[in-house]
């Protein structure tokens, strides 16, 4: 299955989270069960990479009364 928006496979996909995820390490830090989540997602064509980017944009912006959506 192919990636409707970059024409990119699963196999590319998976390597491109795997990556990801793996610089993460290098700088001491571990992915959050939301980016786990997410990075499936992509892999399973289940969200764009656009998509995925508004949700967390959607989930870590904050309103002028301080909370998050």
């Amino acid at each position: 299955m192919r990636d409707r928006e970059t024409s990119r496979t699963r196999e590319e996909r998976l390597g491109g989270v795997l990556e990801a995820f793996h610089s993460c390490q290098l700088d001491g830090l571990r992915p959050t069960r939301a980016a786990v989540r997410d990075g499936w997602d992509y892999v399973e064509g289940r969200k764009t990479l656009d998509e995925i980017i508004e949700d967390v944009v959607r989930r870590h912006t904050r309103h002028e009364n301080g909370e998050h959506d």
